[in-house]
């Protein structure tokens, strides 16, 4: 974990340090905000709305009523009569085939015909922040690159303890991390939602798919074939965890298997890439991904210490102790760190010093990725 460890504790105080530099380009471009649905009546008008706030002339906006069995696609029709013609559904009927990647893989086809110079994808149940349409757009063309807005996961639930450290522990993946990149001049991870595309690079991988974090394999992809995704702080895109415990924990088991997954199996192919092609910026890449949960790598970076600790009373060897040490203080000070900086409205220093009791709650989760890897799709229910 020393190389993970310090490449977290470099990537956040590059992140402290930073300064968001504003990209601006002058064309006027046209693009498509695509929005993957399955069963989203609770969530997706408001959505739309936050949307039609600030969607630019010209742009326009197509959902994939994916596999659905409530008022979803009905919704939106009624809402485009009310609000324009530039809001469109189309609805897939697949059953054998459920995913997210499946329903983008639909709606990217469906825009063959009349295709978008950028195209967006925004999840369900998600609101936008102002400006970020233009901000992502403006990016995209600025750079030539995907580009990943600064995906905000909230928590409601004001008395929970588990909300508030997994809000935390959000905030230093999908944002600290990702700023760090950004000053780092490296790749960024795409996390799902607020993810703008060239039509080039959308249209040259592969959507379709199994993969439970498809957002995260079409980062990488891209990474592979040249167009590295970056960060964009200022374009913002919030959503909410879920408040029901056993919700928020089948969601997690799938963000976070398919996380560990990813790291078994696409690491060693950025690293090959990164070495053969001489990329530094993929080599890089592919330590970021290789960093665990904020959970996994505590409860590994503790327990490594404590153990060695051990071997050094029993066996008076110090040197494997000695790193251990300089890991576990280098994670403790990035964390530290990143809570003073992004966290600390959040949660206070005192239940911050109970993560413990969350990474109890977690270990379930993955010894289940040893005995019960989850691999299907599962939607998260909304609350």
């Amino acid at each position: 974990m020393f190389i993970q460890t310090s490449y977290f504790f470099t990537a956040v105080l590059a992140a402290k340090f930073a300064k968001e530099k504003q990209i601006k380009s002058d064309q006027k471009i046209r693009a498509t905000l695509l929005i993957p649905a399955h069963n989203e009546e609770t969530v997706i008008e408001k959505t739309l709305h936050s949307i039609k706030k600030q969607l630019p002339k010209g742009d326009s906006v197509l959902v994939v009523a994916d596999n659905c069995s409530d008022r979803t696609a009905n919704l939106i029709r009624e809402f485009s009569i009310i609000n324009g013609e530039e809001f469109k559904v189309i609805e897939r009927n697949d059953t054998s085939q459920r995913g997210k990647g499946f329903a983008l893989d639909f709606g990217v086809k469906y825009l063959q015909s009349k295709r978008p110079e950028i195209l967006i994808i925004i999840d369900a149940d998600c609101c936008i922040g102002e400006n970020a349409i233009e901000l992502l757009k403006q990016n995209a063309i600025a750079t030539q690159r995907p580009v990943q807005a600064n995906y905000i996961i909230e928590d409601v639930s004001s008395s929970s303890l588990l909300g508030k450290v997994s809000t935390f522990a959000l905030i230093v993946k999908n944002i600290v991390r990702q700023a760090g990149t950004k000053a780092l001049g490296t790749p960024c991870i795409l996390v799902g939602s607020g993810m703008a595309f060239l039509w080039k690079d959308i249209n040259s991988i592969q959507l379709a798919s199994k993969n439970i974090v498809e957002d995260m394999q079409m980062g990488i992809d891209l990474a592979l074939l040249g167009s590295e995704p970056i960060y964009c702080h200022d374009a913002t895109i919030r959503s909410i965890l879920p408040i029901d415990e056993k919700t928020a924990m089948t969601q997690r088991k799938r963000w976070e298997h398919g996380g560990l997954q990813t790291i078994i199996t696409q690491v060693p192919k950025l690293l090959k890439k990164g070495i053969t092609d001489f990329r530094p910026t993929l080599i890089i890449h592919a330590l970021d991904i290789s960093i665990p949960p904020l959970s996994l790598l505590i409860l590994l970076t503790t327990g490594s210490l404590l153990a060695n600790s051990i071997i050094s009373i029993y066996q008076q060897e110090n040197a494997p102790l000695i790193l251990s040490s300089i890991t576990f203080s280098q994670l403790l000070i990035a964390s530290l760190t990143a809570w003073w900086g992004w966290g600390k409205n959040t949660i206070s220093f005192t239940e911050l010093l109970k993560i413990p009791a969350y990474i109890f709650w977690k270990i379930p989760l993955y010894f289940s990725f040893i005995l019960n890897r989850e691999k299907k799709w599962v939607r998260t229910d909304r609350d």
